[in-house]
């Protein structure tokens, strides 16, 4: 079932940085899982996105504007690649807009492929369409990491101290 304005992955986590599924009541872009299931009329939305919670284009809605009909026995989906937010150094394609069938069992995950190339990462999530972008987005700086391990250690190292010191 949709969430509004929350973005997951295929195991429930929520969505870093990247590619974040989506799909449209008709009013509303809704947050998707990959996995979830695409039938017949449906109008899913995949945006790249420097954070969650962002939709792709609001010029893009519903079905019938997509594929200029009501959906029929054809399986016939509506998909929205938008490239949105740029990387440093790269300039984002044009936006993918097409209307695809899809099988029955198909899933969110497998409409993209229909019409763009998708890159899938270790965990499943997209990675890249179309080659973007051409690399993952950063994790955290290694500084920063290293800082938040050594500030755990020293934590641990006085919760002992005061153990000790109680027995």
């Amino acid at each position: 079932m949709p969430r509004r304005m929350r973005a997951f992955l295929a195991d429930g986590t929520p969505s870093p940085p990247g590619w974040t599924v989506w799909e449209s009541d008709g009013t509303a872009w809704l947050a998707a899982r990959p996995d979830d299931p695409v039938s017949a009329g449906d109008l899913i939305g995949w945006r790249y996105a420097a954070g969650a919670g962002e939709p792709p284009g609001r010029g893009w809605m519903t079905y019938v504007e997509q594929c200029a009909g009501p959906s029929d026995s054809l399986r016939e989906a509506a998909v929205v690649i938008d490239f949105g937010d740029a990387q440093r150094g790269e300039r984002p394609p044009a936006p993918v807009r097409a209307c695809v069938r899809v099988d029955e069992g198909a899933t969110a995950a497998q409409v993209p492929a229909k019409v763009a190339e998708v890159r899938t990462g270790a965990r499943g999530e997209v990675a890249a369409v179309n080659g973007y972008p051409a690399a993952p987005p950063p994790g955290p700086p290694v500084p920063l990491l290293a800082g938040g391990v050594a500030v755990l250690i020293l934590l641990a190292a006085v919760v002992l101290l005061a153990v000790r010191r109680r027995a």
